[in-house]
């Protein structure tokens, strides 16, 4: 089971866990270092995926063609002991011409190939961008180092995937820090979290007379008003997550 949706791994335990987002301690941490910039991350994410759907179409060498297109193409007749020394000329026409013909395949092969590939680049795409983001056999290519020896590299290194996970569940304001609400704008969002989290804690699970509103990414770490980013707490576990601040304490 996934337990964080931000690093989608299955072995860290969830801080916070709601109907609308769970998030594990670690990425709370990433996410609060720096602001991001949400177009910036989606901009650089989806050049990443492109710039790997264009190795796709290009780099098809007709080489590695040679033996499906040998399969397709008749082999010249073999050349007896006589006609190999005295029609030397016949024997290499039939070669060159056999040679010319597993070319033309092997490019015929590529290029078919290669068209399929872009009628299939939407959906190609779409794959990719979820195999990314779920971590599940996530996009690679090959690295060639030391005496040639080849390893696999992500398409999309991991810590960019948790930053676009984040802007998509808009739990960042980006650039620029977001405002506190108005009053009542603010009271109808409360209420609708409370109600949607059943009036319960999401730490302890306990009901109590006493329920706040936690910012999973605080406003002052660039964390936005969005529902993705409000959770349930009590006041005691309210209290623990912000051991360098004593909040306030109010009976609703």
């Amino acid at each position: 089971m996934i337990h964080c949706q931000i690093c989608q791994s299955e072995g860290r335990p969830a801080k916070f866990r709601s109907s609308r987002l769970r998030i594990c301690q670690w990425c709370i941490t990433l996410l609060c270092e720096k602001p991001l910039d949400p177009n910036g991350v989606e901009s650089r994410f989806h050049s990443l995926i492109d710039s790997h759907l264009a190795t796709l179409t290009q780099d098809k060498d007709p080489r590695s063609y040679r033996h499906l297109a040998a399969q397709k193409i008749t082999p010249p007749i073999q050349a007896g002991f006589f006609e190999s020394i005295f029609n030397r000329a016949l024997v290499n026409q039939r070669q060159h011409e056999y040679e010319e013909k597993i070319a033309t395949q092997s490019n015929q092969l590529r290029n078919a190939e290669i068209a399929e590939t872009k009628r299939q680049l939407p959906k190609l795409k779409a794959d990719l961008i979820e195999r990314a983001l779920s971590r599940n056999n996530p996009p690679q290519f090959a690295v060639y180092g030391f005496q040639n020896r080849r390893s696999m590299k992500d398409v999309i290194e991991p810590t960019l995937v948790k930053y676009f996970n984040a802007v998509r569940f808009s739990i960042l304001s980006g650039v620029n820090k977001s405002p506190r609400l108005e009053p009542e704008e603010w009271e109808w969002l409360r209420k609708k979290i409370l109600h949607d989290d059943d009036y319960l804690c999401r730490i302890c699970k306990e009901e109590s007379q006493e329920r706040h509103v936690h910012h999973i990414i605080p406003l002052s770490k660039f964390g936005s008003n969005h529902p993705h980013n409000l959770i349930t707490l009590c006041y005691s576990c309210h209290n623990s997550v912000h051991p360098d601040i004593n909040v306030t304490q109010h009976i609703r």
